[in-house]
């Protein structure tokens, strides 16, 4: 039993050992048999047959990312005894080793106690109970969900609407799914990321984790199938010439996606991010306040810079989307591929696609600057010629934003600089001291306890400080500049982690895992180690 587990259910007042406990959301549902329920923290472990996993992580995987797609979408719980039954919402879900074998535990809030009438139809059978599956298996159509209408507290059989499509997607040999299916159960299940490659098992990424879906291979025939499936006639002849290819692909009802394929030891593979339908305000990644001032700039250079997969994209669309909702301008974006498509609302928007409007990014920035913009955003800046061209529009009276894979805002500064040779990085360091108006660099953390993950970020503004530092190369003193920075919405990479773990949103190993200075990183209160 792990300490945190321990330490929880000694604290824990238990008051209940529960006969059942049903589950059930907007995909499905789950019954299984509890014991341990606490009011305090409200603790409950499924220890059902089936949910009773041994050594084989992968299993555990499915079983989890059952619970956790439940979760997810709002889950409801039932518990049944003989005395009183509850309904509850989960909070959150995790999983711990106890007695030597992993159990799914839910966190959860009481909402109300149920009628006997309810006790009684469930207990005796009267409306149909479903068993408790497996990630995966099928359900039976006949199958009913037990309902309680909140104005009576009386319970209802409601008949089982037709599953969605989801459970493994990968059946044995015999059987196909095309490529959209697999699109389908990766929104279904709440993934970001779906990876295929023939002669390995497809996995999806949830929250952060990434899980099989199958313990069978997806064979080289069914992966060149999917790339072809995924692919226009013209994109599919690239992806013969280059091998590597990324493209935007929208399945009507299912979703957009950024599909990267590629070749791995003569396989054909991808790798797919999915992309929300909706665009995401500053408030809805729980961005640093100050990203909203700094976007309102109406010259300069801001860059959003991170490792692959720190939701650069999503802050850079956020980003736009405040410009959008509040200022009468042009916006030219150069993207590779086109990700998240902006409906025009107070700005022109022109969205244009590498590799099919324009051949390349320092071409469609060149380009640009006869079209009339005030914003510009570059995708990616990947190389000297692009950088040159960005701090110039920037420079020249437009707002630029463009993104760096690089960690924290001073080794940013230092990977820009270093790009030129050396007798031009001078001149570079004062064009850029000139023209930064910010950078964002950020990272993506799983939440304590599961249910998704956190952005945090290390903000540098450049204000005349900042400015005179990389005017005179004391790049290495930014970082005590931020820290003093505060008044003007700056903050480190371990101020940013230590308000998440400050606020219960991360725990201290993943905030000192992440921190580029662990020993900045502090510990609150009861947070366990």
């Amino acid at each position: 039993m792990t300490d945190q587990l321990a330490d929880f259910k000694v604290r824990a007042n238990r008051v209940h050992k529960v006969v059942h406990a049903f589950i059930h959301g907007d995909r499905g549902k789950l019954a299984g048999i509890v014991v341990d329920l606490s009011r305090t923290g409200c603790l409950m472990t499924i220890r059902g047959e089936q949910w009773e996993v041994g050594d084989d992580e992968p299993d555990f995987s499915l079983v989890s990312l059952r619970v956790a797609t439940h979760f997810g979408e709002g889950m409801r719980i039932e518990f049944i005894e003989a005395s009183k039954t509850f309904q509850a919402e989960a909070v959150r879900f995790t999983k711990a080793e106890v007695d030597g074998k992993w159990m799914v535990c839910i966190g959860c809030r009481f909402e109300q106690e149920l009628d006997a009438d309810a006790i009684a139809a469930i207990v005796s059978q009267e409306v149909g109970v479903p068993q408790l599956r497996k990630f995966g298996e099928p359900t039976k159509q006949a199958e009913t969900v037990v309902v309680v209408d909140p104005a009576t507290k009386k319970t209802v059989a409601a008949p089982k609407a037709p599953a969605r499509p989801g459970g493994l997607p990968l059946t044995p040999r015999g059987s196909a799914h095309d490529a959209v299916d697999l699109l389908r159960v990766m929104v279904d299940h709440g993934a970001s990321d779906l990876h295929i490659r023939g002669g390995s098992p497809a996995r999806m990424r949830v929250h952060g984790d990434l899980m099989r879906l199958s313990q069978r291979a997806v064979t080289t025939d069914e992966a060149a199938r999917y790339v072809h499936e995924l692919l226009s006639e013209d994109d599919c002849r690239r992806f013969e010439r280059e091998n590597d290819l990324d493209v935007g692909y929208s399945a009507p009802g299912v979703g957009r996606f950024r599909v990267n394929v590629l070749r791995a030891q003569g396989e054909s593979g991808l790798a797919i991010r999915r992309i929300p339908q909706e665009i995401p305000s500053v408030e809805d990644l729980q961005l640093s306040p100050i990203c909203k001032k700094i976007v309102e700039a109406q010259n300069g250079l801001i860059l959003v810079t991170g490792p692959a997969g720190a939701g650069k994209s999503s802050t850079l669309a956020a980003m736009v989307r405040h410009i959008n909702e509040t200022r009468a301008c042009h916006i030219v974006t150069m993207e590779d591929p086109i990700e998240y498509i902006h409906t025009e609302q107070c700005a022109q928007i022109t969205q244009r696609e590498i590799g099919k409007d324009v051949a390349d990014f320092k071409s469609a920035l060149r380009r640009a600057m006869r079209q009339d913009p005030d914003v510009l955003l570059v995708g990616e800046m990947r190389d000297l010629e692009t950088i040159a061209l960005a701090v110039t529009a920037a420079e020249t009276g437009h707002l630029v934003f463009g993104t760096l894979h690089t960690t924290g805002a001073a080794n940013t500064i230092e990977r820009i600089v270093d790009a030129f040779p050396g007798d031009q990085q001078s001149q570079i360091r004062l064009q850029l001291a000139n023209s930064l108006r910010a950078i964002c660099s950020q990272v993506l953390l799983p939440r304590k306890n599961g249910g998704g993950q956190v952005v945090a970020q290390e903000i540098l503004v450049a204000t005349p400080a900042i400015r005179a530092l990389i005017r005179e190369s004391k790049i290495p003193q930014i970082t005590n500049a931020m820290q003093t920075g505060g008044k003007n919405g700056m903050q480190t990479l371990e101020e940013a982690l230590n308000g998440l773990l400050a606020g219960g949103a991360i725990d201290s190993r993943t905030a000192k895992g992440r921190a580029n200075n662990p020993s900045q990183i502090q510990v609150f209160g009861t947070e366990l180690r």
